[in-house]
């Protein structure tokens, strides 16, 4: 079975991008591959890097977007749809306003993925895949498998792209990660996520957290475990974290 997962982004978004420096790789459809089981085949096509070839022959297309690329992402799968091949669509715009993206999609996941993308991926080969799959748990992240390095396309000065916990349990209104995940802050085990962190080959990496100081404790303890693997990193928090001097002398140190 062939699997093309697609980070779609829009030609005006593209632009926008490419003169920022902070443009750096989606860890999304890389976690998704890693998390795909054997006889599926994956490629990736990150639109930042590449364009979609819309006459690839597969047997399903993924596709995750943000939301000013969503009616591009729509067109997307319009003509993957108009061949015949099926489409699932998941992330954050999705999960936010599943009516409509259900109108653009043959299956649409609502929430994260772990656990439920494997029983898809099950349901769909036997052909008995429903249209909508929907979290009823929140998932740990423990034993999270690391995304797939082949998969990362973007050329740019980053050399690694890494989670070390996911949520936050702020309560800002204007941000969607309290609906999201429900201001549920999950975290992986320090010692997986320095394994990881340590594999890189290079030397500049990005924890794409959601905010690495929500936990500042646990955070400290990761600064420590990574400072001897002597990278540079880096990563989002609020603003709190700037109250805190061990905090931010640890951060230092670490990279």
């Amino acid at each position: 079975m062939r699997l093309l997962l697609i980070t779609a982004s829009s030609p005006e978004i593209r632009r926008i991008r490419k003169s920022r420096f902070l443009n750096f790789q989606q860890i999304t459809m890389p976690y998704l591959a890693a998390l795909t089981p054997s006889p599926w085949v994956v490629t990736h096509v990150d639109e930042e890097a590449e364009a979609v070839d819309y006459e690839a022959e597969v047997d399903l297309v993924g596709i995750t977007f943000h939301t000013p690329s969503a009616y591009h992402a729509y067109r997307i799968a319009h003509s993957f749809r108009e061949r015949g091949i099926p489409v699932v669509m998941g992330g954050p715009h999705v999960t936010l306003v599943p009516e409509e993206a259900a109108q653009h999609a043959d299956i649409i996941f609502i929430g994260e993925a772990e656990g439920l993308w494997q029983q898809f991926l099950l349901e769909f080969e036997e052909g008995r895949h429903t249209k909508i799959y929907q979290t009823a748990a929140i998932p740990s992240l423990e034993h999270a498998p690391q995304a797939k390095k082949d998969l990362f396309h973007r050329k740019d000065y980053t050399n690694g792209v890494i989670i070390s916990s996911r949520g936050c349990p702020n309560r800002c209104d204007f941000c969607t990660l309290s609906m999201m995940y429900k201001n549920r802050l999950r975290k992986r085990p320090v010692a997986e996520v320095a394994a990881e962190y340590a594999s890189f080959r290079g030397k500049i990496i990005i924890f794409w957290d959601d905010n690495i100081a929500a936990d500042r404790e646990y955070s400290k303890e990761l600064f420590r475990a990574i400072t001897p693997h002597r990278k540079w990193w880096s990563s989002q928090a609020s603003i709190h974290a700037g109250q805190d001097e061990e905090f931010l002398e640890l951060a230092a140190r670490s990279g």
